[in-house]
């Protein structure tokens, strides 16, 4: 059986940050939201298939301790070294998710990651992310979102 190897690249994308305004009256709130895509879709055997995840803090006030789990495609993984910055932790043994934090995402700012998977057979790849934070969200239904490639015979 072949192993899909995994390389995890994080960066901190820099966005305008506005200033803060005032919280609704129910108190703070960081409207968080992620969008997950893929490229090459479709890929070839042996590709490298790119996956970016964006959370952004739609606001009105900062996110406070954002917490992402990032879904890995199923069947054998093998990972790179994970940076310190920001904080995601390995998996472990086996295709368990990737934890990512950071302790605060201002109100209009975004956080970017990416995750990149060499296709190792003919399949469909699935990779989902999902974002919390210890702000309240108003709106939870845009804090999750997946992507899906096709991977195709090399000809």
């Amino acid at each position: 059986m072949r192993s899909l190897a995994v390389i995890v690249v994080l960066t901190a994308a820099v966005a305008v940050q506005p200033a803060t305004r005032a919280a609704t009256s129910g108190g703070a709130s960081a409207d968080l939201s992620v969008t997950v895509a893929a490229h090459p879709d479709p890929a070839r055997v042996g590709q490298i298939v790119a996956f970016r995840i964006s959370v952004r803090n739609r606001g009105p006030q900062t996110a406070t301790q954002v917490r992402v789990t990032i879904g890995l495609p199923i069947g054998p993984v093998a990972f790179s070294a994970l940076p310190s910055r920001p904080a995601c932790g390995s998996p472990g043994p086996g295709p368990g998710p990737i934890r990512c934090r950071r302790e605060a995402l201002a109100a209009g700012g975004s956080w970017l990651l990416r995750v990149k998977v060499r296709a190792d057979r003919v399949r469909k790849l699935h990779m989902s992310a999902a974002a919390r934070t210890a702000a309240h969200d108003p709106r939870l239904e845009d804090n999750r979102a997946g992507a899906t490639v096709s991977v195709l015979q090399t000809p």
